[in-house]
């Protein structure tokens, strides 16, 4: 945990410097689960449009209850009973 002047940060600004850093060297791969949990709305939003714009090098798999991600996904793969289903 990062306590900047001996405050702790929260959890929204801890998930946002982990993705800065799994981003900053421009991956092949990214997968992430749940990354955006506990972020409002409308950032979450901004953050899947940047991390699923095309420009981008990296292929991204990503595990989510949020429906957002669907929206720019080329492939949706549900999991259940133990089978893959498209």
């Amino acid at each position: 945990m990062i306590y900047p002047q001996d405050q702790r940060i929260s959890t929204t600004m801890a998930k946002k410097i982990v993705l800065a850093r799994a981003i900053i060297k421009k991956p092949q791969l990214l997968v992430l689960e749940d990354p955006l949990d506990h972020f409002n709305e409308d950032e979450a939003k901004q953050i899947i449009d940047f991390l699923t714009d095309k420009s981008n090098p990296w292929a991204l798999v990503v595990v989510s209850v949020n429906s957002y991600w669907r929206k720019n996904s080329d492939e949706i793969i549900h999991l259940g009973k133990g089978e893959i289903k498209k």
